[in-house]
């Protein structure tokens, strides 16, 4: 799941609307902690000040087309919002114009414009916040209903968050004397300190960091009353952001002792060494995995409560997988890899199960070590880490599929997958290896090793949510590897392959 940050700020206006020197701070306040991957962790962040109109509509419109279904797309807008006669609401951009008073629509950005682009946007979890300054709005309209704006009409949708600052006409944008705006303000202040986390289990929601943000802005401003609109509590529980760890999660030395932050040491080769186990594996929680599926924010849908049930303990390991570099190392070794056989499916849902803790987990930087016992096992394994963990996302060429399950011309019982997959009612549902037998029934079993290895664009930008990709190799996988090594060169990732 990616997570793209949309932030717009406009500062500067023609007659008619003030100016509002706080916007451009908001937006690069919120901008830097949404990017730091111990607050936001958001993969992808773009500010845009002081636009004209038809750049902001082109910027919306693109931005939330190219999202994907397990997505989360946020657009923030800082600045002006307009009602014309009609009670719509507009943004303003920096061309924003009246004539005889009346709103030229033409040169701002309708709600219903911005309601239209977020409808077609294929992201799951969407999330608009808006810190908008009605005082400055054409006066001659601001009154006319009341002060109220129906944002639930012109902008809510199932499945969609909207926090605002307020739906009043008038309000103090901003402190005399104050950077930000004070609805920003405290949206960052909850999620920089983690003050927004209520219930301390390491997530900021949505709904957590509305309330956080309403009582600190109607301390500071009685007249504001900012809001939060969720359709049938769709998106009620979106985690925006993670709170900042404190020195408690910190993991520990060898010593035992806790790592204090004011601690100077150089720990930029700081390495943990995890060998784990399936019941290791069931440390991580099992609430943990129903609350996420509850969300729909990681794709587990196809585990069935049986499978996760070893995710059962707690994130009690949660430290050990933060520091720069974690090595994980598989315990088991079978001997005999028989296709689809007790020994091959038994280390196959191990990787399954580490492939989830790494998502839950929001692990960015993987190390895989092959074991030198069973190289053609772990070169399989590894493959089947990679398949497990981005599913769909990958494309193997025909020759890849077979490789996917015999390495080194190694004869595949056809017949006897076949069955064990018709069995276990796993045929159906498996499109990969179905393909496979389907494909290889009549055909010469003797295979050649290969890592033919075809990247889409899905994959690649799957691959992304590493910041880093660490393999060490034996020397007989150099040949295998060098396709993969070039094509991850392509995303511009930091490689580090170690031939040992």
């Amino acid at each position: 799941m990616g997570k793209y940050a949309l932030l717009i700020g406009v500062d500067t206006y023609g007659e008619g609307l003030q100016t509002l020197p706080a916007a451009l701070k908001d937006v690069a306040a919120l901008y830097e902690v949404l990017l730091n991957p111990q607050m936001g962790g958001f993969d992808e962040a773009k500010s845009l000040i002081n636009p004209t109109r038809s750049d902001m509509e082109w910027e919306i419109e693109v931005w939330f087309q190219d999202r994907q279904p397990e997505d989360l797309v946020l657009l923030f807008f800082s600045g002006h919002g307009v009602k014309d006669e009609r009670r719509d609401l507009y943004f303003a951009a920096t061309n924003t114009k009246k004539r005889r008073d009346n709103l030229m629509r033409s040169t701002a950005i309708s709600a219903r414009f911005i309601h239209d682009c977020i409808k077609a946007c294929k992201a799951r979890y969407q999330i608009l916040i808006l810190d908008c300054c009605f005082s400055g709005a054409f006066g001659k309209f601001v009154g006319r209903d009341g002060g109220e704006i129906n944002l639930e009409e012109q902008l809510g949708a199932e499945g969609r968050a909207v926090l605002a600052s307020t739906n009043a006409v008038d309000y103090s944008f901003e402190e005399k004397g104050a950077d930000l705006s004070i609805y920003t303000r405290y949206l960052v202040e909850g999620i920089s300190t983690g003050a927004a986390d209520e219930n301390g289990d390491g997530v900021i929601t949505v709904d957590e960091l509305h309330r956080y943000t309403e009582r600190r802005v109607k301390d500071a401003s009685p007249i504001m009353s900012p809001t939060l609109i969720i359709l049938k509590d769709e998106g009620f529980r979106i985690r925006i952001a993670q709170a900042p760890r404190n020195d408690s999660d910190l993991p520990l030395p060898e010593n035992g002792k806790p790592t204090s932050k004011s601690d100077n040491s150089d720990k930029s080769n700081y390495r943990v060494i995890i060998v784990l186990t399936l019941d290791d594996l069931g440390k991580v929680s099992y609430a943990e995995y129903i609350e996420l599926k509850k969300n729909k924010q990681v794709h587990i849908v196809n585990y069935s409560d049986e499978n996760m049930s070893s995710f059962e303990r707690g994130l009690s390991i949660r430290g050990l997988l933060l520091p720069k570099t974690t090595l994980i190392q598989n315990p088991y070794n079978p001997s005999e890899y028989a296709v689809l056989g007790k020994a091959e499916m038994f280390v196959r849902q191990w990787y399954h199960h580490f492939c989830q803790l790494c998502v839950l987990l929001g692990v960015q930087k993987i190390s895989v070590r092959f074991n030198e016992e069973n190289k053609r096992g772990d070169l399989q394994g590894f493959i089947t880490f990679m398949t497990s963990l981005f599913s769909e996302n990958i494309q193997f060429s025909q020759r890849s599929i077979s490789t996917l399950i015999s390495m080194d011309n190694y004869d595949p019982d056809i017949a006897k997958a076949e069955n064990y997959l018709r069995e276990n009612h796993l045929y159906e549902n498996n499109s990969r290896m179905r393909m496979l037998i389907e494909q290889r029934k009549g055909e010469n079993p003797l295979l050649r090793s290969t890592f033919d290895l075809e990247m889409s664009k899905e994959f690649e930008d799957s691959l992304r949510v590493f910041s880093s990709i660490e393999i060490e190799l034996y020397d007989g996988f150099q040949a295998e590897i060098k396709q993969f090594k070039r094509r991850l060169r392509k995303l511009d990732m930091n490689i580090d392959l170690e031939f040992c």
